[in-house]
């Protein structure tokens, strides 16, 4: 393969590779203000939210209302969380697009700001 073949196939794709089913994602941001991407299957819900404060996937930092069953490992951050959580709070560093979705990014991203605390707290 040239160098022009694989660099045209590293920008590009490659065109006999199998199809990746891609999915819309709706983000309303803690501003009221929405957009919408699409993804690959399989992409983490955090990187398309802009929340890049997640330090260890077990902060909270990147909680977001989305309606679905959260994973063993975010049941259990959540878990030790429970005060002013409802069930559609969801951590974005733990959900990967499946479907499309309509996700809620909070004006507070910590649980303690979720919880009703001051930011910081």
């Amino acid at each position: 393969m040239s160098f022009r073949e694989r660099l045209k196939k590293r920008l590009f794709g490659d065109p006999a590779a199998p199809h990746t089913p891609s999915h819309r994602v709706r983000i309303t941001g803690p501003d009221g203000r929405v957009r919408e991407v699409r993804t690959p299957a399989g992409e983490r819900l955090i990187r398309l939210t802009g929340q890049h404060a997640c330090v260890d996937a077990q902060c909270g930092y990147c909680v977001v209302e989305l309606p679905g069953e959260p994973g063993a490992m975010e049941a259990r951050v959540l878990a030790a969380n429970p005060s002013g959580l409802c069930a559609d709070h969801r951590l974005a560093c733990h959900v990967r697009v499946e479907s499309d979705l309509d996700v809620v990014v909070p004006y507070s991203w910590s649980l303690a700001e979720v919880r009703g605390g001051e930011p910081g707290d």
